[in-house]
């Protein structure tokens, strides 16, 4: 692997990631994925407490902690957005480009 593709992964890594920090009140979000797609709740019976994201050449991890903040046990789907890939039958979904133009901080 070279150095300019090394730099280039972790490049469009980052964007994506920055990306996805738009999202950052919707990561404690509860929903369901309804007829015209993913629906967000807030839901006051959950808390996230902390994010830790790990990021190395070789691995991406987050590690969450949520809160229970009501007196009895909670059961919910969290969800966690992502952008929006179109559907592609043997062949690279991540369009590098478009994802690098469409970056905004």
């Amino acid at each position: 692997m070279t150095e300019r593709f090394k730099m280039k992964t972790f490049a469009l890594t980052f964007a994506v990631l920055a990306s996805l920090s738009t999202y950052g009140l919707a990561n404690d979000s509860t929903g369901y994925v309804g007829t015209g797609g993913i629906q967000y709740l807030k839901n006051s019976q959950i808390a996230m407490q902390s994010e830790d994201l790990f990021i190395s050449k070789k691995l991406i991890k987050v590690d969450y902690l949520y809160k229970n903040l009501s007196n009895k046990d909670v059961t919910e789907t969290i969800l966690f957005p992502l952008p929006r890939i179109d559907n592609f039958f043997e062949s690279d979904f991540a369009h590098t480009e478009q994802l690098l133009k469409s970056f905004k901080i």
